[in-house]
């Protein structure tokens, strides 16, 4: 599998090579927040040019991946992905935290990084050319080719977690790729639930409910003593509510 770059009015984009077939082309494009954090994962396009595909290359190699499994992919009546028996929801402008105006075209899913300092073994090209690799270590996974050294300008991503290190940790755009790769096979072999969120309606109620349980308690509670202990209590389960979803 190789991968092209779609391009857009500023940046032109890269062709694939042209020796390799349509099936196994896909773009490497990632989507960057306003505060320089990749936090989506964008799965499809509705064209891509220069790429001839309309698919990420996270998407083709899990699709590929999964078909040894007997698991398939298509596209809902309603325009969603699916692989196997999940259905990966598409981000929109208003979903959960998201109101700034970005670009919401193509497919996008919330992009759940694994919270570890390495996503995957990696091993050199030196070492791959001393036969320094192990089969176990290769058997059976996908392995993305790429280049790591910082000298080539590709170390400079940030995730959500870049800011919980001191200095500011970065990563590679390999990096990444392994990331969206990893999340869409839990999803379909582990049963890892997708990032999801409540709709306007559902947030409304949820914010409505609970204002109203608290004016309920400062009506009719005139005990200092337990004024504090309800609204205590009343914290503790929002919190744990909260928690729980």
């Amino acid at each position: 599998f190789v991968i092209c770059r779609y391009g857009d009015l500023e940046t032109p984009g890269v062709s694939p090579p042209p020796e390799v077939p349509l099936q196994r082309q896909g773009f490497s494009n990632i989507l960057v927040d306003a505060d320089g954090i990749i936090r989506r994962n964008l799965l499809s396009v509705g064209a891509a040019s220069s790429c001839q595909t309309r698919f990420s290359l996270s998407w083709k190699l899990a699709e590929r991946y999964l078909v040894d499994d007997q698991i398939f992919s298509e596209t809902t009546s309603e325009g969603k992905l699916k692989l196997g028996k999940i259905i990966f929801n598409i981000l929109e402008q208003g979903s959960g935290a998201y109101q700034a105006g970005l670009d919401w075209r193509g497919h996008q899913i919330m992009l759940n990084y694994r919270r570890t300092q390495q996503i995957a073994r990696q091993v050199t090209l030196s070492e791959v050319l001393a036969d320094q690799v192990q089969p176990e270590w290769v058997r059976g996974r996908i392995i993305i080719v790429g280049i790591t050294a910082s000298s080539f300008n590709d170390h400079h991503w940030l995730t959500p977690y870049s800011y919980h290190y001191h200095p500011l940790q970065k990563t590679t755009g390999i990096e990444i790729q392994a990331q969206m790769v990893s999340q869409i096979l839990s999803s379909v072999l582990d049963d890892q639930p997708l990032i999801w969120w409540f709709p306007d309606w559902g947030e409304a109620i949820f914010i409505l409910s609970w204002s109203i349980l608290g004016g309920m308690i400062v009506i009719n509670v005139r005990s200092p003593q337990i004024f504090i202990i309800t609204t205590g209590t009343i914290l503790i389960a929002l919190y744990v509510s909260c928690w729980g979803v």
